[in-house]
C-alpha cells in the first residue's frame, strides 16, 4: 500500500507541464497520463483500506492525489471508475484484446487473456492480494464489484460473438460470458484466501483448461444456431 502523503508527493511530475517543448508530444503527455492515473489508482485504494469504499468520495481521492476535482473527472468518470478497474474495463480490454488472435477459438481466447491479465497486475501499485482482501471485507466495494463484473459478462459475450461471428445475444454466448466471469471471480476468491502463496498465473491457467469444455461446448451450439 501506498504510505501517507506518497500520493500527493507523487502527484505534481504526473500532470502535464505548461511549455512542453514541441516534439516532446504524444510520448511525454502519454508517460504523465499514465504515471497520474496510476498515483489516482493507489490514493484511492489507500482511502479505501483506512474509511472504507461508502466514506470516500472523488473530492477525497483527488485531493489526496494533488490533483483538481476537474483533472480527476478529465481521466475518470468517477469513483468507481477508479476502484473496481473492471476485468475488462475498456482501458484494459484494450490493450489485451490486441495482443490476441481474435481467430482463436473461445477456450483458446480465454486462455490467453487470463494469462495476460495474470502478468498485467504484477505491476499494481497497490497488490491485488490487497485489494481482493478488501473487497472481502467491504459490502459496498463488493456491491461495486459485482456491477463490474455484468459488465464484463456483456464485453466477453461481444468478443466471443465477433470472434465466431454470432449474435453475442444468443443464449450459448451469454452462458459462457457468465459462466467465465463467475470462475474466473472464484478463482481470484480463493487465490486471496491462499494468501498468494500459489501462482496466480497457474490457477488462472487451470481455470481456463476446466473451462474449456463447457466453452467449446457453447461456441458448437451457437454456431449450429445461426
Amino acid at each position: 500500500m501506498v504510505q501517507s502523503g506518497t500520493a500527493a508527493q507523487t502527484a505534481a511530475p504526473a500532470v502535464e507541464s505548461a511549455g512542453t517543448p514541441a516534439g516532446a508530444g504524444s510520448g511525454r503527455r502519454e508517460q504523465n497520463r499514465t504515471r497520474l492515473r496510476h498515483n489516482v489508482h493507489a490514493t484511492a485504494w489507500q482511502l479505501v483500506n483506512e474509511r472504507g469504499y461508502d466514506e470516500v468520495t472523488v473530492e477525497d481521492i483527488a485531493a489526496g492525489a494533488g490533483i483538481s476535482v476537474a483533472t480527476f473527472y478529465r481521466h475518470f468518470s468517477g469513483k468507481d471508475d477508479v476502484i473496481t478497474r473492471r476485468w475488462l474495463s475498456p482501458e484494459r480490454y484494450g490493450s489485451l484484446v490486441d495482443r490476441i488472435d481474435v481467430t482463436y477459438d473461445m477456450p483458446r481466447a480465454v486462455a490467453s487473456l487470463f494469462s495476460r491479465y495474470a502478468a498485467a497486475v504484477e505491476s499494481y501499485d497497490v497488490s491485488l492480494h490487497t485489494r481482493l482482501k478488501t473487497i472481502h471485507l467491504d459490502a459496498g466495494l463488493r456491491t461495486a464489484m459485482a456491477r463490474g463484473r455484468e459488465e464484463d459478462v456483456q464485453t466477453l459475450c461481444d468478443l466471443f460473438g465477433r470472434m465466431i461471428g454470432v449474435d453475442p445475444a444468443v443464449q450459448p454466448i451469454q452462458l459462457a460470458g457468465a459462466v467465465t466471469i463467475t470462475a474466473r471471480s472464484t478463482t481470484m476468491s480463493y487465490w486471496a484466501a491462499l494468501d498468494g502463496s500459489e501462482s496466480l498465473t497457474d490457477l488462472l491457467d487451470e481455470c481456463g483448461r476446466a473451462l474449456a469444455p463447457m466453452l467449446t461446448q457453447c461456441q458448437v451450439m451457437a454456431l449450429a444456431a445461426r
